[in-house]
């Protein structure tokens, strides 16, 4: 079930974003080669991507994060709790201004992974993927199952125990997302209440 969260959320980035991803073939879905010298077990390589994606998650709610997607104008920003708006904490804004609020969090890159396990935890299931990679080099990979879809592929890169950046990879498309954590610039946050002012004034 939690596969749907992942195509759901990359359906829903690309139509907030206002963008469609690059067409591309089917990706290369074969593991990541592991350094030989630093190679560990696949159950201790999928514990250590959940505390990553744990760490990512909670790491965007202390500190606000801004996810930026290769060759789309808008971007999403999570803003720390001080910065609540009118209970609202993140938007889809651009260079132009706000575009619309964001009420969930599983759409960030920061924080889908986490959910997903967090869902499955709550439901007694399993998130049913498979990880591979370099944990001391920094790149993971996670594949998904998604059923019609086809499978899902997504590529970490990590620093200091932190995504800084997610590409994920179907049949149909790809999307890379660059992450900044930390407060979001002045001129985003004034996107962020613009958008927030826009919605509720159509209300």
């Amino acid at each position: 079930m939690n596969w749907v969260l992942r195509v759901f959320g990359l359906t829903i980035v690309l139509a907030l974003l206002g963008g469609c991803a690059s067409v591309a073939t089917p990706s290369d879905s074969s593991p990541l080669p592991s350094s030989s010298a630093d190679a560990i077990d696949a159950s201790t390589l999928a514990l250590e991507f959940q505390k990553i994606a744990a760490s990512s998650c909670d790491r965007a709610y202390d500190e606000g994060v801004t996810e930026r997607v290769d060759g789309i104008a808008n971007r999403l920003v999570l803003l720390p709790v001080s910065y609540l708006y009118n209970d609202f904490f993140a938007a889809v804004v651009n260079d132009e201004g706000g575009v619309e609020p964001i009420w969930s969090t599983e759409i960030f890159s920061a924080c889908a992974d986490h959910i997903n396990f967090l869902m499955a935890e709550e439901s007694n299931s399993e998130y049913e993927i498979q990880v591979s990679g370099d944990l001391a080099g920094g790149k993971l990979r996670a594949e998904y199952q998604g059923g019609d879809y086809g499978t899902i592929v997504t590529d970490y890169v990590v620093v200091d125990g932190f995504f800084v950046e997610v590409t994920t990879n179907s049949a149909e498309s790809k999307q890379a997302t660059v992450l900044e954590y930390g407060t979001p610039s002045e001129a985003d946050i004034e996107s962020f209440r613009e958008a927030i002012d826009l919605f509720l004034s159509n209300e």
